[in-house]
C-alpha cells in the first residue's frame, strides 16, 4: 500500500475541503435520490435513479478510504480536515 503524505500549506486544506464538500453533496443527493425512488412509477427511470444512488454509495466508500489514506499520512494534529471528511462519509442518508 502506498503512503499518502500530508501536503502543506494551502493545497492540502483546498483538497480536503472539497473532498469534504462533495462528501455533504453526495449525501444531500442521497436523500434526493431515496425520495425520488419512493415516488418513481417508471421502471426505466427507477433502474436509473437506483444505479445512480449505488454509485453514490460507492463513491463515499472511496472517500472514506481517501481520508484513512489522508489521516494516515499527517502528522498528529494535521488530520483533522480528514476526520471532517470521514465523519461527513459516515452520516447516513436520512430515509425521509
Amino acid at each position: 500500500m502506498s503512503t499518502l503524505l500530508c501536503p502543506a500549506g494551502m493545497g492540502s486544506q483546498s483538497m480536503v475541503g472539497s473532498l469534504c464538500r462533495e462528501a455533504a453533496w453526495l449525501r444531500v443527493r442521497g436523500e434526493q435520490l431515496l425520495h425520488d425512488l419512493a415516488v418513481c412509477q417508471s421502471p426505466a427511470l427507477w433502474q436509473r435513479l437506483h444505479r445512480e444512488r449505488c454509485w453514490l454509495l460507492e463513491r463515499r466508500a472511496e472517500l472514506q478510504r481517501i481520508a484513512h489514506l489522508i489521516e494516515g499520512g499527517c502528522r498528529e494534529g494535521q488530520g483533522i480536515g480528514a476526520a471532517l471528511l470521514r465523519e461527513l462519509c459516515a452520516r447516513p442518508v436520512a430515509a425521509g
